[in-house]
């Protein structure tokens, strides 16, 4: 028994210099969570989209990069006030967003500037949000892109905009009746999970689990979600047959 005591003694004053050292360091997780963003004044809450990028806003990325969010709540450049002859609005998740690089490395810039060069004068908007699904991506058309009147919508699709997610509004609630996943090992009570975020050093233990279990776990949750025909209908035909009655031609990159 006093062995067990002293083991346990020991692991915890081991923790407890692991955690001050990361906290002398300021350690975070490299890969900062929408939540996270939200606290920090990247998004804000949304009755209708759930959540959106917070306007006439300016952030570093997590490799530096840096993203400057418009006055409409998009990155990049504003519609110019006089319609040039072909307007495309590009929309998606952080793919077209262009999360983790350089503005004028985006899908919408180079497309742009593809078109240009070609002779076509146009003009290409970025209206990538990061994480959104096809849901949200054709209400974002009917809510704010719309009146813009583009020519052409183009949507890149990534094969997890079929799955829903959470809006920050119901974070919170959330957290007070459901459980959490750690490190996608085993399930505890959210209100736990919040507090243990707290703790430099799990942050980092997570983030570790997180590199060597995230793929797999990406792979068998687009399984569950395609083979679960009634959540494709809902998430994926239902808003593109939406999008398709706007009467916009519109082009879906995979």
């Amino acid at each position: 028994m006093i062995n067990v005591i002293i083991l346990l003694v020991s692991l915890l004053f081991v923790l407890f210099i692991f955690e001050l050292g990361l906290r002398i360091i300021s350690y975070q997780d490299p890969f900062e969570n929408r939540q996270y963003q939200a606290e920090h004044g990247t998004f804000q809450t949304s009755d209708i989209l759930g959540y959106e990028l917070r306007a006439n806003n300016t952030f570093s990325g997590r490799l530096d990069e840096t993203n400057n969010i418009n006055s409409l709540g998009f990155r990049g450049k504003m519609p110019s006030p006089q319609k040039k002859s072909l307007r495309i609005a590009v929309l998606g998740d952080s793919v077209v967003y262009g999360y983790g690089i350089d503005e004028n490395k985006t899908f919408p810039v180079l497309l742009e500037e593809a078109l240009q060069t070609n002779g076509i004068e146009s003009e290409v908007l970025n209206f990538g949000i990061l994480g959104y699904t096809s849901e949200q991506e054709v209400l974002t058309y009917q809510q704010k892109i719309k009146a813009l009147n583009p020519d052409l919508v183009v949507i890149g699709y990534v094969l997890n905009d079929a799955d829903s997610r959470l809006s920050f509004a119901s974070v919170e609630k959330l957290n007070l009746s459901q459980t959490c996943n750690i490190a996608y090992l085993f399930r505890i009570d959210c209100r736990i999970k919040t507090q243990l975020k707290k703790l430099r050093s799990l942050t980092f233990i997570k983030y570790r689990m997180n590199a060597i279990f995230a793929k797999t776990k990406t792979k068998d949750q687009i399984r569950k979600t395609y083979a679960n025909i009634t959540r494709y209908n809902t998430n994926v035909i239902v808003p593109f047959k939406t999008l398709k009655e706007e009467n916009i031609p519109t082009i879906i990159t995979i």
